[in-house]
């Protein structure tokens, strides 16, 4: 099946002005991420069928973030979609590039506080939970390899899941990169799901604005491509 890629504009969207360097998913920072899932929510959106991705890359206004949005139709029931995205230890096998993805123990905060560097010397595995349960509130380390001269870039992420309305938020702790913040959006439609994912980020390096667009554009439609192929898996 071939897949198409739609680039959509985001005219009209209020964005909300955010403090540089935040780390604090704030409610206004909630805000600006549901205000670009909400897009995908519009009337001329269609999701008709499970080949088409929309996908889009901008400024964040009122820093030196950017936004990076992608939604696409999943053949498969909300709980299934679900299900997949919250076993956080699988993202390496969902997320492009992501090579390493461990949930690990809340004792770790103590260790990051007070600062949103990463701190080289912390063992992580000292940290990992070998028995995970999903729950409301829970502690990812991640590692991604970004292209030249980004490379791997290393957090700690705090992820808040609501299974009421099947949302998930992120924040992070501690990162390689100044800005990583997002959100995942599922909606269901009849037996499939559409799933929104947007991310504010900023990168720890300069890098061309167009190579960023390009890169979005690139990555960002395999995580529903991925998902799209994980959902027809056994469970």
């Amino acid at each position: 099946m071939r897949t198409a890629i739609i680039f959509i504009t985001l005219v009209g969207i209020p964005l909300l002005a955010l403090s540089k360097g935040t780390s604090v998913l704030s409610h206004s920072s909630q805000d600006l991420l549901l205000s670009h899932a909400a897009v995908f929510q519009r009337p001329e959106v269609s999701f008709d069928d499970t080949s088409t991705i929309f996908v889009e890359s901008m400024k964040c206004a009122g820093s030196k973030a950017r936004i990076g949005c992608v939604a696409g139709l999943v053949n498969a029931p909300i709980d299934r979609v679900w299900e997949i995205v919250t076993d956080y230890r699988e993202y390496a096998h969902l997320i492009p590039r992501c090579t390493h993805s461990v949930v690990v123990n809340p004792e770790i905060i103590p260790t990051i506080s007070g600062s949103d560097k990463f701190p080289s010397s912390m063992g992580i595995a000292d940290y990992t939970v070998e028995c995970f349960m999903p729950r409301e509130t829970t502690l990812i380390y991640s590692e991604i390899d970004i292209i030249f001269p980004v490379g791997r870039v290393r957090s700690i992420l705090e992820v808040t899941s609501d299974s009421n309305d099947y949302t998930i938020y992120w924040r992070k702790l501690a990162s390689d990169i100044r800005i990583h913040e997002g959100a995942w959006r599922f909606i269901p439609s009849g037996d499939q799901t559409i799933v929104i994912c947007v991310m504010r980020y900023r990168l720890n390096a300069w890098l061309p604005p167009f190579i960023i667009h390009r890169a979005v554009h690139y990555y960002f439609p395999r995580i529903i491509m991925t998902l799209r192929q994980r959902v027809s898996e056994e469970p």
